[in-house]
């Protein structure tokens, strides 16, 4: 009775868990309830339409340059436009803004975004910018082609799920020893797991083709000639003390490294000296 309890709590714990070798012995106890269980508990493959094209994860890059009074309200105006597309067009993924005084504001906006939303969205992004004053100095777009992990991620897949299925059979329709009962359950589990990883695994994959990244940058257009007069002035003070902080610090280490030197060369010329005179003055006369 202790083996048949045994065997009937591993095979409740194997339909929660992942892929892994079939066994082709099965149990000495008939375990129907437990492989139906599991079968009911197993998520379905993800079915992944054939390819007809590199599958590219597309990364995006853009730089503006605004007045400084502006990028707060370009900010905010372009990250409601992302929220109110809705999470499958667009997902904010990080927004952050510094201002360091009146004329020194910087922005940065991340975010996930499908290529269809995408191409309005760049009208829209350059029209917004132009509006107040400003413009895209800077834009890139680099791809990284995922196609290959997406078909390996497939095969896998496929291989993971005919793995699991076969034990499924064994612990359902094989009969055999309690023992290979319990290695069929648990087997069983970590087939189930491997698969679940394998299923998550592909989703990123799937979701980094479909949804590109995109960066803005906003930074302060003509802040030297629009607000401080003196701040060429200004810079060129704090360079020239950076200048002479440099040398001092030079100074500082060539001294450090030298006196050591310094100290052991005197005390070897004073000894010498000193053996010297000695010998001079026991010389006779």
């Amino acid at each position: 009775m202790r083996a048949f309890a045994l065997a009937l709590v591993f095979a409740a714990l194997a339909a929660c868990s992942k892929p892994a070798a079939s066994s082709d012995s099965a149990a000495d106890l008939k375990a129907p309830a437990a492989a139906e269980e599991a079968k009911s508990t197993s998520r379905p493959l993800a079915s992944t339409p054939a390819a007809t094209g590199p599958m590219l994860a597309y990364a995006y890059e853009f730089g503006l340059e605004a007045p400084a009074s502006q990028i707060q309200a370009l900010v905010e105006k372009e990250q409601a436009a992302c929220s109110n597309a809705g999470a499958t067009n667009c997902a904010v993924t990080g927004s952050s803004l510094d201002r360091s005084g009146s004329d020194d504001v910087s922005a940065k906006l991340t975010l996930k975004a499908s290529p269809a939303w995408l191409s309005r969205f760049r009208t829209e992004l350059a029209d917004d910018t132009k509006a107040v004053g400003g413009r895209i100095a800077s834009s890139s777009v680099t791809s990284e082609d995922l196609s290959q992990q997406i078909v390996d991620a497939n095969a896998h897949l496929r291989a993971q799920s005919a793995l699991r299925d076969r034990l499924q059979d064994a612990l359902q329709h094989r009969p055999g020893k309690t023992s290979d009962f319990v290695d069929a359950a648990t087997a069983l589990a970590k087939a189930q797991g491997d698969l679940d990883a394998m299923q998550s695994e592909l989703a990123i994959l799937q979701r980094r083709v479909a949804m590109s990244d995109v960066t803005i940058a906003y930074s302060a257009a003509g802040s030297l000639a629009s607000g401080n007069t003196w701040a060429p002035v200004s810079a060129a003070v704090h360079g020239f003390a950076g200048m002479i902080a440099m040398a001092l610090a030079a100074m500082v280490t060539i001294v450090g490294f030298l006196l050591p030197w310094a100290i052991t060369a005197a005390a070897v010329i004073w000894v010498i000296v000193t053996l010297r005179k000695g010998r001079e003055r026991r010389k006779p006369s």
